[in-house]
C-alpha cells in the first residue's frame, strides 16, 4: 500500500468518526432538552408550542 491510499482511508474514517461523534452529541443534547421540557410546567409547554 502506498502512503497516499493510507492517508485517504484515515481521512475518510476520521471524517466519519467526527460526524458520528457530532451526531451522538446532538442526540445527547436532544435527550437533555426533552428532560428539561418534561420538568417544565404545563403553561410553559403551551407557550413554547409552535
Amino acid at each position: 500500500m502506498d502512503s497516499e491510499f493510507i492517508a485517504l482511508i484515515l481521512t475518510l474514517f476520521g471524517g466519519f468518526g467526527g460526524t458520528y461523534a457530532l451526531l451522538w452529541q446532538m442526540k445527547g443534547e436532544i435527550e437533555q432538552n426533552k428532560r428539561e421540557f418534561a420538568k417544565c410546567p404545563l403553561h410553559c409547554k403551551e407557550a413554547n408550542h409552535d
